[in-house]
């Protein structure tokens, strides 16, 4: 399936659920570093008024936006026992404190 979305929501979907390292430490810098990577790839090719923190908040609601993926898989329970349970999702939610952002009243 082919969608429009905000761009860290394809980094958040590709690092924050495929990713595998067995130390959260190395994991969590990994992917701030890719973050980063990002944002200054953005920025070098005439990106304007976007910034770090934007795209770091913007990466994390992605992290979020995961937990939606087996509503839209063909077979949910196999994706989500095995590309969300078993992967990286849960530890990013919790590495990058996404529930911050869902407990926010703004």
């Amino acid at each position: 399936m082919c969608q429009a979305n905000i761009g860290t929501y394809d980094l958040a979907y590709m690092i924050g659920m495929f990713s595998f390292f067995s130390d959260p430490e190395v994991y969590y810098n990994t992917e701030k570093e890719c973050i980063e990577h990002y944002h200054n790839a953005l920025l070098n090719c005439g990106v304007k008024n976007y910034s770090y923190d934007d795209c770091f908040y913007d990466f994390r609601m992605g992290l979020i936006n995961n937990f939606y993926k087996p509503l839209w898989h063909q077979n949910p329970t196999l994706f989500w026992e095995n590309a969300v349970l078993k992967s990286s999702a849960v530890l990013n939610f919790k590495e990058f404190n996404c529930i911050e952002i869902l407990e926010n009243k703004e």
